[in-house]
């Protein structure tokens, strides 16, 4: 079941099946451990949406065990099972009476307050839910929140879940007092168990986790929704929830990283290294055909087994690090008094609408939080939104005139910024793509010329970026590249405007005397980029791209990465060409010491920049990746910062050799002579603004910091 715990849902149920072949050889078919091998099948079905299958399943263990063992324990667990997936199904006629049977098995055997018993009480009061039957539902979930509060505890996970489905079953009955102060538990203890035992966990399993938190939390944003009006302070819980789990797993991996950086501990930084060997091994497997992986004995599930091994030992330990450093509580409290008069922190939050269960919908919110109030502003329906930003990408992608954006994506949060200039600002969802400066208001304006806007991930870095801000200087060195040497068929083009672009910051940064590397043509390679240590300034300037959809895709490797692990992970299907990468056009090639000419996302996590200030990505639509709500973009970004470094310079669409060469150029004389970096690339902006009328030459690129 270890590759259905991490999504991997084909092999799994290949290993299933074979698993269950070797069984039927040793074990009689109505034999329990045979049992427990078919409904291990059946549940791996059930991620599959083979529902037909795992019913049939389910339903001949159940007549053997009724034949077997009558009323038993067992038999309760399986009827509950089987509810649970006709529950997934839609086919809910026997639900009731499948979840009866499990409770009445459990309370004569088992006794009423045994945990089995309250889970099977607590499935059939989700039930009564569902349907409507807020009498019965209220009855159930009240007592079986109340028995595992006396089993468990008050912090317990099982207690905690009880909770929410009680609260849930409060706000369809209209006791919204009643669903707030469980709601507000819920939260509160989520956050805390994320808090102590998050940590504990390797990436995959981090992610899986969160995926279920997730749910849990868009289930209260939506009940937040529905009910601010009646009860405002809700607004102010709403935010603190935000700040506290919103890019967490972004947040986590650069916390983690930065702790065993810093560490000391030379026992724990040789672990850490060996994790970064067993990645770069694991790389290059990914770039192997399943023929080749046989032919020189890899063993990929081998390969990511030790490097989640490696991953939880670096989580348990540098959470011991961070244990004796003083925890910083991030609340509307805290961040609402760093802010000056005329500046605003916006959360945006794109939230699935959940009545009674999710309704497929979805819609965007905003919390505007200023020195002395919180204000939540519904932003409107989030497909009309995505409509809106893709037709506004491409309007101005080609130039084309448009004026219907902003009253669909922004005027209902403007009409709450009166007097604001400053504004701190996180985004969600295709909010990302969307360029926030080349919008105009009612009156023509850009917002650029509205407002000073700072982007980042998480409005709680706000106390981050200020004490940056405040202690900024001058870089002290920079590493560059520009228009690698691709290869010499002519299948890549080479990029001689970047050449020119990293050439002419070398002079900037001369003047300045910033200390600066500079690679070409064939020095711009892949391993070399590898071997960075910390730059001030990371510039790269070349190619970038990532592969959306890879659906169609029948080759077996792109772009140097198995097609089949390409498709589960976003982080290869995202990077920039760097010297000889021509050479992955050839299926049979295999790259050296994992210098294929490619760096992906994946590759750009175990970069050293601990200590860099700044990463500029001059290339492709380097600012795009796979979205996912809460946690930002999967792409070359995330990755960089997961890397430490501080802000990133990304773009959002393809523009001109030339306006990108006058933006840095502009860029980089503000910013070596300040070392403020975010007022220097606005300044740029507006000064390549007054030569470019046009968005699509001045506001393609943005700066993210964390």
């Amino acid at each position: 079941m270890a590759h259905a715990d991490m999504a991997k849902l084909n092999v799994a149920e290949t290993d299933m099946q074979a698993c269950l072949e070797h069984a039927a050889k040793i074990l009689k078919d109505n034999s329990s451990n045979f049992i427990k091998l078919q409904i291990n099948h059946a549940n791996i079905l059930r991620l599959q949406k083979k529902y037909t299958e795992a019913e049939k399943l389910y339903l001949s263990a159940i007549a053997i065990k009724e034949k077997k063992l009558g009323a038993h324990p067992d038999l309760a667990h399986l009827k509950r099972g089987l509810a649970g997936l006709y529950m997934e199904m839609g086919k809910t006629a026997d639900v009731e009476k499948l979840l009866l049977s499990a409770v009445d098995i459990d309370k004569r055997k088992l006794g009423d307050s045994h945990p089995s018993t309250l889970s099977a009480m607590q499935d059939l009061g989700n039930f009564y839910r569902y349907n409507n039957n807020n009498a019965k539902s209220l009855e159930l979930l009240k007592s079986v929140s109340d028995k595992k509060k006396t089993i468990y505890g008050e912090k317990h996970p099982n207690y905690i879940q009880s909770l929410e489905d009680l609260a849930l079953t409060q706000w369809q009955n209209n006791q919204i007092a009643d669903a707030k102060t469980n709601y507000q538990i819920v939260v509160d203890n989520t956050q805390n168990y994320i808090n102590t035992f998050f940590n504990s966990l390797n990436d995959n399993e981090k992610t899986l986790y969160w995926e279920k938190t997730n749910s849990l939390l868009h289930r209260y944003y939506s009940f937040v929704l529905a009910n601010y009006s009646k009860e405002p302070s809700l607004i102010t819980s709403l935010y603190n929830t935000l700040v506290n789990t919103k890019g967490f797993l972004l947040n986590t991996s650069s916390k983690i990283r930065n702790a065993i950086a810093n560490s000391g501990d030379s026992e724990l930084q040789e672990t850490y290294n060996n994790w970064l060997e067993t990645k770069e091994h694991l790389n290059t497997a990914y770039q192997l055909s399943k023929a080749e992986l046989t032919e020189e004995h890899i063993n990929v599930d081998s390969l990511e087994n030790k490097a989640n091994e490696y991953e939880r030992v670096l989580s348990q330990k540098s959470a011991l690090f961070n244990e004796s450093k003083t925890a910083v509580v991030f609340n509307f409290e805290t961040i609402s008094k760093a802010l000056g008069a005329d500046e605003a922190a916006v959360e945006i939050v794109d939230i699935n609408e959940y009545n009674n269960g999710f309704t497929g919908k979805a819609k965007y919110l905003a919390v505007v939080v200023s020195n002395s109030k919180a204000t939540l502003v519904e932003l409107g329906d989030a497909q009309l939104i995505e409509e809106t930003v893709k037709t506004f990408r491409d309007k101005t992608i080609n130039r084309k005139p448009e004026n219907e954006a902003y009253n669909i994506v922004w005027k209902n949060l403007d009409a709450q910024l009166g007097g604001v200039k400053k504004l701190y600002l996180s985004l969600d969802g295709l909010y990302h793509q969307l360029s926030i400066n080349s919008l105009k208001d009612a009156s023509g304006a850009y917002l650029i010329d509205k407002y000073t806007i700072s982007f980042l991930g998480n409005t709680k870095d706000i106390l981050d970026v200020k004490q940056n801000l405040a202690a900024a200087k001058k870089p002290a060195s920079a590493f560059l590249i520009g228009n690698p040497a691709y290869g010499k068929g002519g299948v890549v083009a080479q990029l001689p405007g970047t050449e020119a672009e990293v050439n002419n910051i070398k002079k900037i940064l001369n003047a300045s005397q910033v200390q600066n590397t500079v690679l070409i043509g064939a020095t711009a390679t892949e391993a070399a980029l590898k071997n960075i240590k910390s730059p001030s300034i990371l510039h790269i300037a070349t190619h970038g791209y990532f592969l959306a959809d890879l659906s169609e895709v029948e080759v077996n490797k792109v772009l140097g990465v198995d097609v089949t692990v390409a498709k589960q992970n976003p982080l290869l299907r995202s990077g920039v060409l760097l010297a000889n990468c021509e050479n992955v056009f050839d299926e049979n090639y295999r790259g050296t010491n994992g210098d294929n000419g490619i760096l992906t996302a994946y590759e750009a996590l175990s970069l050293n920049l601990d200590k860099t200030d700044l990463v500029v990505l001059s290339a492709c639509e380097t600012g795009l990746g796979s979205v996912k709500q809460g946690e930002g973009v999967f792409g070359l970004q995330r990755s960089f910062l997961i890397a430490g470094a501080k802000s990133i310079i990304m773009s959002l669409w393809s523009v001109s050799d030339a306006a990108t060469m006058e933006l840095m150029t502009l860029f980089y004389s503000n910013y070596s002579k300040s070392g403020n970096k975010e007022q220097a690339f606005a300044q740029a902006q507006k000064q390549l603004k007054t030569k470019y009328k046009e968005p699509f030459y001045w506001a393609a690129f943005v700066m993210l910091s964390k």
